[in-house]
């Protein structure tokens, strides 16, 4: 009987024991792993995490963690959960992945498959012929000289409106966020040249504006698909970040196309009126969109 009542106790013993050596084993397994990087110049990383803790408690000063690495390395490599990104400061490792050797550095359909609601099948989304070919119709366009001298007037005329704000504020003795105002800047001049459109986010008020508003959060949310496992998840349910990147995509789409109807209506107008160089930069305007290509604003309409 005796046997009986203690049998029970040896085997939870038994399993307690079992269990402790496999914990004492996971700890030191991960304590060696760490240790083994005591002199790594690159990020510290965790066994099946990665860097992601890191990276994710460095986000919001994205740009000062990694220059903090690049002071001791001109190449970053930061595993992450089933990938690794590999950073490069040195102009030479540059020029050889963006010129000299470009093909053999396709984006990949990883990368293609965060960005594709956001870049669609642009240019800075795609890989071989089709890349291929937006950018020789890139080239043609940027070749005009039309568009050169458009650019040029558009780009000095924010440039005023940039210095106006600061000289204001300056007088006024008020603090301002550069980077915002250079952000507001870059947005208004450039869906000017690309779209005709003037969008009034560069102002002493610094207005709100629901287009621009849904490109910085559509961005920062795509963004973080490289570092959030579960985005796939979130996108199938329509949860969080990504139910809120669907609204923000949505209003892009809606000011987009609504310029390419605009455009196209105004390209017939142009025919009819026998105004054939505005006929040519319309049609610029229009290839823009048709082939999912932009210059800075990394919006690609589905047209």
């Amino acid at each position: 009987m005796n046997l009986t009542i203690i049998a029970p106790f040896r085997n939870r013993y038994n399993n307690m024991g079992g269990l402790v050596i496999l914990i004492c084993m996971i700890f030191s397994w991960i304590f060696l792993h760490r240790w083994s990087q005591r002199n790594k110049k690159g990020p510290k990383t965790w066994p099946f995490l990665g860097a992601a803790i890191e990276q994710l408690m460095n986000y919001d000063r994205m740009h000062d963690w990694l220059v903090q690495y690049f002071s001791m390395s001109k190449t970053v490599v930061v595993p992450m959960p089933f990938t690794t990104y590999t950073y490069i400061a040195d102009p030479v490792n540059v020029e050889h992945v963006l010129k000299t050797n470009f093909s053999n550095y396709p984006k990949g359909e990883v990368f293609h498959s965060y960005m594709e609601v956001l870049l669609g099948h642009g240019i800075f989304n795609v890989d071989g012929e089709l890349w291929k070919r937006q950018r020789k119709t890139a080239s043609l366009e940027f070749a005009s000289r039309n568009l050169r001298d458009f650019s040029t007037k558009v780009f000095k005329e924010y440039a005023l409106k940039l210095s106006t704000i600061l000289s204001q504020s300056s007088f006024l003795n008020q603090q301002i966020d550069m980077q915002e105002l250079l952000m507001r800047m870059t947005l208004d001049s450039i869906c000017k040249v690309g779209f005709g459109v003037e969008i009034g986010t560069l102002n002493p008020n610094s207005p709100n504006n629901s287009f621009a508003q849904a490109f910085d959060t559509a961005n920062i949310i795509v963004t973080l698909r490289f570092i959030d496992p579960l985005w796939k998840i979130k996108k199938i349910l329509n949860l969080g970040s990504e139910a809120q990147l669907g609204k923000s995509i949505k209003i892009i789409d809606d000011f987009t196309y609504s310029v390419i109807r605009r455009r196209k209506a105004e390209i017939e107008d142009a025919k009819k009126n026998g105004q054939q160089n505005q006929v040519l930069y319309i049609n610029i305007i229009v290839l823009h969109c048709s082939y999912g290509y932009d210059v800075n604003l990394n919006i690609t309409p589905k047209c």
